[in-house]
């Protein structure tokens, strides 16, 4: 079966009760640096998924470039700052998501600001989201080191650990939000088998199966 005849039949039926389907949007949250990005290139290319949406395209300026010497702050007032902020971008996400469902076109949307307490408004059959989390500290310091932009090692020790807990307890509050709400949400480790523990996950084929 191809990817794109596979995606089809997917959204034309629920794996788990065999009921019709309209339509599915993806929805990948999750914090920085938990490979969200290359895992909505992962999916959506194996679904055959034409457009993909990232939340970073459609936010304003953020209170990281506004809060003066941001990362001196308590750590629980950068989480605030970060879970308020994201709040923000609920908006537009919703505005997409809802174009995508009007249409009855597949797709997926991905960055800060996809949260349980966003995509509750749909119904499963509609809209499927996944929350990537990582609880380790060590390992997100390791994933902000080694991105392109070169900001995160021009900070300080103590601010690079500012980063780093902010970022931590956001996807541990996200956690929390998911199970709350009964929404999915899988480690980010390892990340060969990511896009594979998703889709299983969200009850999608996975690759071997789009393979066959």
């Amino acid at each position: 079966m191809s990817k794109r005849l596979a995606c089809g039949w997917i959204l034309r039926h629920a794996v788990r009760n065999r009921q019709p389907v309209q339509v599915v949007v993806i929805a990948i949250g999750g914090s920085a640096s938990v490979g969200k990005t290359t895992l909505a290139t992962d999916v959506s290319r194996a679904l055959g998924l034409g457009r993909v949406v990232h939340v970073d395209d459609l936010r304003g300026a953020s209170f990281i470039d506004s809060m003066p010497d941001v990362w001196q702050a308590p750590a629980a007032r950068l989480l605030d700052s970060l879970i308020a902020e994201t709040e923000r971008t609920h908006g537009v996400i919703a505005a997409e998501i809802d174009a995508l469902v009007t249409a009855s076109s597949s797709g997926l949307i991905e960055g800060e600001g996809v949260e349980p307490r966003l995509l509750h408004r749909w119904p499963r059959t509609h809209v499927r989201s996944a929350y990537v989390i990582e609880d380790d500290a060590d390992r997100l310091r390791e994933t902000f080191a080694r991105r392109p932009s070169a900001r995160f090692l021009s900070l300080s020790r103590d601010e690079q650990a500012a980063v780093v807990e902010m970022n931590r307890g956001y996807g541990a509050w996200l956690r929390q939000e998911a199970d709350s709400r009964n929404q999915a949400w899988v480690p980010s480790q390892p990340w060969d088998t990511l896009a594979e523990r998703v889709m299983t996950a969200l009850e999608l084929p996975t690759r071997d199966r789009l393979r066959s």
